[in-house]
C-alpha cells in the first residue's frame, strides 16, 4: 500500500527534524573549552552592566564562582592556606599592571593570615619588548628566594626597564645578590621557560587576552578598577567569616 502524501510529509518531517537535532547536539558536544569560557565572559559583562553600584554588583560577583583555577605553580605572597586567593596574569612592561602593584601588595599585607596573591606570567611581547626577558629573570630571582623583591623592583622602576632592558635586569640582580650572570645562565634553561609556558596555556585556556587580569576567588576582573577588586576581596572574607562563625555554632 503506498503512503498518502500526508504520511510523506509527516515521515520526511520527522526525519529532517531527527537529523537537524543530531546535528545540532554534536555540535555542543564538540564546542570546546575556550567558546564556553567566552561565554561566561559575555555573560559576566552583561550581568556588571546591570549594576551601577560597586558594592552591589561585588556582592553578586561572589554568588557564583566562574572559574575553576589550576593554582599550582604561581610564586605566591601572603596567607599559605587562604580564604581569599587572588590570581593575577601580569605583564612587567605593562603601565596598568604595575598601577594595582602596590595596592595589591598593601592588601595582601593588611590580610597576610586570610588573603594570597599567585603571580602568573603573561607577557605581551608583541607589545613590551622587554617583557619575556623581565619574565623569566623573575622565575629565576624566583629560583633564588627572591621573586617578590625583584617583582616589586620591576614594577617600581619601569621606567629604567624600558629604557635599559636587559641590563636593567643584570642590574637589579646585582643589587639583590643573586647575581648578573646566574640570572642570565638561569634565564637560558628550558625549564625556565617551561613556566612561562605553563602560565600562557592556562591564560590560553581562560581566554585571558590582557593585562592585568585577576581572577578573585574564580571571579573574574579585567583592568585596574580598584574599588571592584577591593569589593569583591571584602565580600569574599565577609562570606569566609560568616561561614566560620556557622561552623563554630555547629558544634
Amino acid at each position: 500500500m503506498k503512503p498518502d502524501r500526508n504520511t510523506e510529509g509527516t515521515l520526511l518531517g520527522l526525519l529532517t527534524f531527527l537529523v537537524v537535532g543530531q546535528a545540532f547536539i554534536t555540535l555542543i558536544l564538540r564546542s570546546d573549552m575556550r567558546d564556553s569560557t567566552a561565554a561566561l565572559q559575555s555573560l559576566e559583562r552583561s550581568v556588571a552592566l546591570r549594576f551601577t553600584n560597586i558594592e552591589a554588583f561585588a556582592k553578586h560577583a561572589t554568588a557564583v564562582s566562574w572559574f575553576d583555577l589550576d593554582t599550582n605553580g604561581g610564586a605566591t605572597r601572603g596567607a599559605v592556606i587562604p580564604e581569599v586567593q587572588i590570581v593575577e596574569f601580569a605583564d612587567f612592561e605593562c603601565p596598568a599592571c604595575a598601577l594595582i602593584a602596590d595596592s595589591l601588595h598593601d592588601l595582601v599585607g593588611r590580610n597576610a593570615d586570610r588573603v594570597q596573591l599567585m603571580f602568573r606570567h603573561l607577557p605581551l611581547q608583541e607589545l613590551h619588548p622587554h617583557a619575556t626577558a623581565a619574565a623569566l629573570a623573575a622565575v629565576c630571582a624566583g629560583r633564588a628566594g627572591r621573586f617578590w623583591e625583584y617583582h616589586d623592583a620591576l614594577f617600581k622602576n619601569q621606567h629604567r626597564l624600558a629604557v635599559a632592558g636587559v641590563a636593567y635586569l643584570k642590574e637589579l640582580a646585582d643589587s639583590l645578590g643573586i647575581g648578573a650572570d646566574p640570572l642570565i645562565q638561569c634565564a637560558e634553561t628550558e625549564a625556565v621557560r617551561d613556566v612561562l609556558l605553563e602560565d600562557r596555556q592556562l591564560a590560553s585556556r581562560l581566554v585571558v587576552l590582557a593585562t592585568p587580569t585577576l581572577f578573585i576567588n574564580g571571579k573574574r576582573v579585567e583592568g585596574t578598577r580598584w574599588e571592584l577588586i577591593k569589593g569583591i576581596v571584602d565580600s569574599e572574607l565577609e562570606r569566609a567569616a560568616t561561614r566560620r562563625r556557622e561552623l563554630g555554632a555547629a558544634y
